[in-house]
């Protein structure tokens, strides 16, 4: 908030009357910083400021990624894992025992979950807060560091709709390479003779447990990898509806996003709504209600992957029926991969942040307000 800078040509006048105007300062000018916002030029703390609209071009799968080499000091570690939060630090780790995540503020609100419950079209801006001086504000919490994130509201008196969508394919970039059938075999004798075992090659069949004889002795082998893992599709589409009038200022949205593993039954789906509503009463009295909602289906084991299971292993104890060998090996050391995929697991997490807040202007002091 500040004066518009005028010129006025002097020329031959004598006397210059000037009436100053308010300028509305942009989201781009500005930076929240706890207690209230400033302009950049005004400020002395240690802030960083990130505008979405420099992101939305990316795909981000969640609001930190979309932080990624945006703020210096702020330490991001990504997880291979759909949906996992990723863990992220300001100004390096601080505790060794103690948590090291930084405190995060919504629309004025300490909010306790993770910012992976946002979606990251919904935010307007984010303030990355990362000296001492947050501590005046929000504490020992603040000791961290603080994230103040900033979400949207409606900008123009014409109704504006916006969808956006992206889709992509993830797959493993380096496998560690695993034993064909030969190889196998001749790290058996290679075993054997190294602990003074007999390792003759012409009584392979007595080294191998049952299951691998008969693969072996048909000429059946397999390779895990091709069984667990597969490319993992990404898809993502949201839609939003914004707006505002001389009293009222609303922004409603909609995301659903799925991100599948690279591993099979390894996947994650999330739903978020996003609602806010700004309403000008009086000329002195303005209520606003934010909400927020998010549905998170982490359901499903992922496979397990060993790299010690024989290319002679069993797949499949009866395939009609679609049956795994739990023991592909006959060791109960080496279970089968996708056995685990067949667990009936359920991990639904629901989020729900609402918040109603007024501002009073108070008439007869001007420039007074109380929320």
């Amino acid at each position: 908030v500040g004066m518009k800078s005028q010129e006025v040509a002097v020329g031959t006048k004598a006397k210059i009357d000037l009436q100053m105007a308010e300028e509305t300062v942009g989201i781009e000018e500005v930076v929240a910083i706890g207690y209230g916002s400033v302009k950049k030029s005004d400020l002395t703390g240690t802030v960083a400021n990130v505008k979405t609209e420099k992101t939305m071009d990316i795909p981000n799968t969640n609001v930190i990624q979309s932080l990624q080499g945006q703020v210096a000091g702020l330490n991001v570690t990504t997880s291979s894992r759909p949906g996992e939060d990723p863990t992220f630090s300001i100004r390096g780790i601080n505790s060794l025992s103690a948590g090291n995540k930084p405190l995060i503020v919504v629309d004025g609100i300490i909010y306790n979950g993770t910012l992976n419950d946002f979606n990251a079209n919904d935010i307007e801006s984010i303030d990355v807060l990362k000296d001492a001086s947050a501590s005046a504000v929000y504490g020992l919490r603040s000791s961290n560091g603080v994230i103040i994130v900033t979400t949207k509201m409606g900008k123009s008196e014409k109704p504006i709709i916006n969808f956006n969508s992206f889709c992509g394919v993830s797959n493993p970039t380096y496998l560690i390479p695993i034993l064909d059938g030969p190889g196998y075999l001749k790290k058996i004798l290679d075993f054997r003779s190294a602990v003074g075992l007999e390792s003759d090659p012409a009584k392979i069949d007595n080294y191998l447990s049952v299951s691998e004889d008969e693969n072996y002795k048909n000429g059946r082998t397999i390779n895990w990898y091709d069984k667990i893992l597969k490319n993992g599709i990404t898809q993502n589409y949201s839609l939003n509806v914004s707006g505002k009038s001389n009293k009222t200022n609303y922004y409603l949205s909609g995301t659903y996003y799925k991100q599948e593993g690279v591993v099979d039954n390894d996947h994650y789906k999330r739903l978020t709504l996003k609602a806010n509503f700004s309403n000008k009463i009086t000329d002195w009295y303005t209520i606003s209600l934010k909400t927020a909602f998010s549905s998170m289906n982490y359901s499903g084991v992922p496979a397990g992957l060993y790299y010690g299971l024989s290319p002679y292993g069993t797949y499949w104890e009866d395939e009609a029926k679609g049956t795994y060998k739990k023991y592909p090996m006959d060791d109960p050391y080496f279970t089968h991969p996708l056995w685990n995929t067949l667990i009936d697991n359920k991990d639904m997490r629901t989020s729900l942040l609402g918040t109603v807040s007024s501002e009073l202007n108070v008439p007869f002091i001007k420039g007074l307000k109380t929320f």
